[in-house]
Order: C-alpha cells, then structure tokens, then sequence
C-alpha cells in the first residue's frame, strides 16, 4: 500500500495513518515518510523499514507530529486494511476550517496508470468545487502527462511514494502515467472562495 494524508497542520495536529489486521501473526513493514516518535507503537524513523506483527482485529494508528505521511509504505503478509488521512487540518493549509479526512487505500497491485479527475460537484456548484489534487508514484521512474495540459504540472515522478501537487483548481482532466499511480483529491476548506459546499 500507499499512503496518502496531509501535512501536519502547525496548529497542533497531527496526520495519520491506521492498520488493520485480518489474521493473527500478522507481519507488517512500515516505511514512514515522516518520523513517529513515541507513543504505544514507538518509534518509526523516516524512510526506515520497521516491522510490527498484529492479531486479528488489531489496529496500529500512526500520528505525525511533524512532516507529512503521503508517500508512506506497508507491506503486509496477510490481507490488511490502510487509511491514511488528518485528525483535523487546512485544506490549504491557512485556509479554515479544521476538516477531518479518512480514506481507505487501495492495494498497489490496483492501481492504474490513467485517470479522469472531475472536482466534486453540489447543489450550490454545479461547476464543482475547487480541490487540490496530489499524484503519487506506485513505481520509480514515472513519466507523466495532462490532457488538456496543466501549467506548471511535473511530468516526472523518481522514485515509489513521490508525489506532486496540482491545484487548487476545478478543472477536468486526464492524466497519463507510464506505470501505476495513485491520484487523490483534497476539497479545500470552506473559506477559501468563501463558498461553502
């Protein structure tokens, strides 16, 4: 798995991700990309492969007090579930309000190299809601491209758990990647345009 979530928010807030076990003995490798220090789990140090065997029912919640956890790695020997998401942040950061976000990964093996990407749609935008967009690599040496072309967008990715930032925008369009890629999108906070939705 991959692991996206959000930057720590200088309010005090962490970002986070949570494991959960199917089947005893399960033997997971974490590979954070920003360092966890402390608490019931311990210690997990940025970009160091550490291993943590889990029963059944189990849960492991990793909270970074620093840094952002996007790009992060879990192996598991046995199935597992991965959120990764923010106990409560700023979409951009600056902007209010304190927007709680949780998503369920999807296993590397699903992902895929093409993407439509649309901004969320309501009653009160039918044009959709500016968000912002973030590509992470499922692979190294990733070649990327925009229809229509996006300004400013990279057209590479180096190596697994990279990602760029696109936006915010609304606009609709596709993306191309060579080998897998996971693509998320983050509805900005509801005074950024001063139109809630």
């Amino acid at each position: 798995y991959l692991v996206a979530s959000w930057p720590f928010w200088q309010g005090g807030f962490p970002d986070l991700m949570a494991i959960t076990a199917t089947r005893d003995n399960t033997q997971i490798t974490i590979t954070t990309k920003a360092s966890i220090n402390g608490g019931d789990a311990g210690s997990f140090p940025a970009n160091q492969p550490t291993t943590v065997a889990l029963n059944q029912g189990d849960v492991l919640e990793l909270f970074a007090h620093a840094g952002d956890l996007t790009g992060s790695q879990v192996a598991a020997d046995k199935a597992v579930q991965v959120i990764g998401g923010h106990y409560c942040t700023q979409v951009p950061i600056g902007v209010a309000a304190c927007d709680h976000i949780e998503e369920s990964m999807f296993p590397r093996q699903t992902l895929a190299r093409d993407y439509i990407v649309t901004s969320p749609a309501t009653a009160g935008l039918p044009n959709g809601r500016v968000r912002i967009l973030r590509i992470l690599a499922a692979d190294s040496g990733i070649a990327l491209s925009y229809d229509p072309p996006q300004g400013g967008a990279p057209a590479a990715l180096a190596n697994v758990g990279d990602f760029v930032q696109i936006g915010p925008s609304a606009e609709a369009f596709k993306i191309t990647a060579d080998k897998r890629i996971m693509v998320t999108e983050y509805m900005v906070g509801q005074d950024y345009d001063g139109q809630e939705g």
